[in-house]
């Protein structure tokens, strides 16, 4: 049976599944078991990515300490590939990483320099845990830096074993990685799961932590098969829907929030997605010629300032230069308590020892009930 949606219904399943409803999640796991994935950048206009995303999901009851000790003490998190993971997917991404590489540019150079992975292996097991400067660089064949990384090739050695399941990062010391022996890392005795019960659990989880998507396994993980087919109306894509998500749409719902978005936060990671059932579009601009950027690369966007509204409402999409001022003249389609609350929260969020200044940044919201949601930014200068 296919599922007919209401605009409204998608949404709220979106906000419910990446933990963004009223019902805010417990503590840091948590949060990373309904994500899947905390993405870790080193950016900092307010904050880094995987601090306020957490923040944003969790509230004032989170502190930055308890990421490290998730990751660095409980070991109920593990870092991989730019992303805070839940140690429950690890035994579901094992044997993609006992096969890879699958290019041959990367077997090739894996191969060139076996004699360096053997050193840096035995450096590891030594003298671990250790950072990729201590790690002597003797590699035969060598990669060209390409903008992203320098010449040390300890670190492509790093990464590449670490995709392989040899070696782990252990912790952090700033934003310097710390390597170990993946087996002094992961936990023992994992389960073990065949390629094709991997696949169908990880497009199950993709779903989850999707709610509601168009299926796209290269792109959002989600498979043709994973959940249950819907529709939403106004759209003409074939979605699939988290039945169990479904289930809680009929729940009461307890109410609204706001909530400041990093530029990098998984909500905002299916663009297509935003624009299907939001009528929100979104571009990053940071890594784009400014000769292509529609705002500046010097404007970063936050999130967005969604408000619900009542079903047959129409979506309006406004840009507010001066939010306070817009509340007072009633140009803000966002009830003036909700938005200046928002604004106050991250006021305090900042004076909480949060760092980040930039020369201009755009700030969004996000603020959820029970239908429908209209779209908001403003642009805070400095």
């Amino acid at each position: 049976m296919t599922h007919q949606l209401t605009r409204g219904q998608a949404r709220r399943l979106v906000l419910r599944a990446q933990a963004l409803d009223a019902d805010r999640p417990g503590d840091v796991v948590e949060v990373a078991e309904r994500l899947g994935a905390i993405k870790i950048d080193p950016t900092a206009v307010i904050a880094s990515c995987e601090h306020t995303v957490l923040w944003s999901r969790i509230g004032w009851g989170y502190e930055t300490t308890q990421l490290r000790r998730a990751v660095e003490d409980d070991r109920m998190l593990f870092e991989f590939d730019g992303a805070f993971r839940p140690m429950s997917l690890l035994p579901l991404m094992l044997p993609a990483m006992r096969r890879w590489p699958t290019h041959d540019r990367s077997r090739e150079w894996l191969a060139a320099n076996e004699k360096f992975r053997r050193e840096v292996l035995a450096h590891l097991r030594a003298e671990g845990p250790l950072m990729a400067g201590d790690i002597p660089d003797t590699a035969q064949v060598r990669r060209a830096p390409d903008g992203w990384y320098g010449p040390n090739q300890a670190v492509h050695m790093l990464e590449f074993l670490m995709r392989q399941g040899e070696v782990a990062i252990t912790r952090r010391e700033g934003r310097q990685r710390v390597w170990d022996l993946a087996e002094r890392v992961y936990p023992k005795d994992l389960p073990e799961y065949g390629d094709d019960e991997v696949a169908h659990l990880l497009e199950e989880r993709h779903l989850q932590a999707a709610g509601i998507a168009k299926p796209h396994r290269h792109w959002n993980g989600v498979g043709e098969e994973a959940g249950e087919p819907a529709t939403v109306e106004g759209s003409r894509w074939k979605f699939r829907v988290d039945p169990v998500a479904l289930a809680v749409l009929e729940r009461d719902e307890p109410g609204g929030r706001a909530s400041f978005l990093n530029p990098y936060d998984s909500v905002l990671y299916d663009r297509g997605r935003l624009t299907e059932l939001f009528d929100f579009t979104y571009v990053l601009e940071q890594f784009k010629r400014r000769i292509w950027c529609a705002l500046s690369s010097l404007i970063w966007p936050v999130g967005s300032a969604w408000e619900w509204k009542t079903p047959g409402e129409s979506v309006r999409v406004r840009r507010c230069r001066n939010p306070g001022a817009a509340c007072e003249r009633g140009g803000c389609t966002i009830p003036r308590r909700t938005h200046h609350a928002a604004h106050s929260s991250h006021a305090r969020y900042l004076r909480g020892g949060l760092r980040g200044s930039h020369s201009s940044r755009r700030v969004s919201k996000i603020s959820a009930s029970s239908s429908g949601m209209s779209v908001r930014s403003s642009i805070l200068a400095p």
